[in-house]
């Protein structure tokens, strides 16, 4: 009952989810985006559908994907814990999902695989790491060699992995922009109506 009252961060109702793998069949870099591009816009023209995204891990999955983070001016404390959730996403997700945007925008279709790196950090992240408006900073995700992403929002948090554990700092990475952190995706789908 006590969890049934807990704050989600995104809102379940009229939320159909699905699950497909193509990366099982040999898709993969491209091919794979194109895939993904395909199937949404189907799902997205059904009639009844309000509007559709997708993601590499479906909300409070059990489980999530972590890396290494990088912030310039940071410096870890001893013994911290710098591995930072991600998911990768598509257009528009956290708008979607119902979780809001406090600072800046959300991913968008011009987060393309020719433009600058981009990510949104959620709330607790932001917090931990930065002072001040983080929008138009940067960081490194994964190894220190990789290029920087530029932040260009800030999400409220939103429960990722399950609804008893405390949210952990996230990164919102544009699937466009990253395919090799791709591979079989959960597509969330809001309805007008009744979702079933």
């Amino acid at each position: 009952a006590n969890l049934g009252h807990v704050a989600l961060g995104f809102r379940p109702d009229k939320l159909l989810l699905f699950s497909i793998d193509p990366s099982r069949s040999g898709y993969e870099g491209q091919r794979l985006i194109d895939v993904y591009r395909r199937i949404h816009a189907g799902v997205a023209a059904i009639p009844g559908v309000r509007s559709a995204t997708f993601s590499s891990i479906p909300p409070l999955a059990g489980w999530m994907s972590a890396d290494n983070i990088t912030v310039p001016g940071y410096t870890p404390k001893p013994g911290e814990r710098i591995r930072n959730q991600y998911v990768v996403a598509g257009d528009q997700f956290l708008t979607i999902m119902g979780t809001p945007i406090l600072l800046g925008r959300d991913l968008s279709a011009a987060d393309g695989e020719g433009s600058a790196k981009v990510a949104v950090i959620n709330q607790t992240l932001a917090q931990r790491y930065f002072t001040g408006n983080p929008v138009g900073r940067e960081f490194v995700f994964g190894s220190k060699s990789s290029k920087p992403i530029h932040i260009v929002g800030v999400a409220a948090d939103a429960k990722t992995f399950t609804i008893r554990s405390e949210i952990d700092p996230t990164v919102y990475l544009s699937y466009a922009q990253n395919p090799g952190r791709l591979g079989g995706v959960t597509f969330e789908v809001r309805a007008a109506g009744d979702a079933l």
